[in-house]
């Protein structure tokens, strides 16, 4: 049985890079994930978990909007 998902999960900046990823429609790496939580940007909260390790918010994350990239067009199919 599936546990149900808590908004307040924590996960690692990989599990975060799929949600935004989703919702973005193009691929977000986990660096950007700790780009949105350094002191500039304070998108989202960062845990830590030891000197090396952060974990972040699930509903943080799936509250995020991306927008698309200025200066690229889509291409046309």
């Amino acid at each position: 049985m599936r546990r149900k998902e808590n908004p307040d999960d924590l996960l690692t900046a990989r599990e975060i890079a799929v949600i935004l990823s989703k919702n973005a429609g193009r691929e977000i790496s986990p660096n950007y994930v700790r780009v949105l939580a350094s002191p500039r940007y304070k998108k989202l909260s960062a845990v830590k978990i030891d000197g090396r390790t952060n974990l972040y918010r699930r509903g943080e994350a799936e509250a995020i909007k991306i927008a698309e990239r200025p200066g690229r067009k889509k291409r046309e199919q």
